[in-house]
């Protein structure tokens, strides 16, 4: 299969936990390696976290840690809930 379609279809999949949108499922792809959910399971949300503001070269909004452990915990057992109930 093609690296862009492959791409696409990862994307795709990472939309489907709650609270991911198009720009946080570009950041699991292409800027921390991602390709399948269940590659999220057992992986340190704050590890990923200060992976990405390293690769982004910034401190990003902490909403985005929420949205890390949103995902890692989607990725362990599905769920519908959203980032904020992820907060501190």
């Amino acid at each position: 299969m093609k690296p862009e379609i492959e791409r696409e279809i990862a994307l795709r999949e990472f939309q489907k936990i709650p609270s991911v949108g198009k720009k946080m499922a570009e950041d699991f792809v292409d800027n921390l390696g991602f390709r399948e959910i269940n590659e999220l399971k057992g992986k340190n949300p704050e590890d990923l976290y200060l992976k990405l503001c390293a690769k982004q070269g910034e401190h990003l909004c902490r909403c985005v840690l929420y949205v890390m452990r949103c995902a890692v915990a989607f990725a362990e057992k599905p769920h519908d809930k959203n980032w904020w109930e992820f907060k501190d």
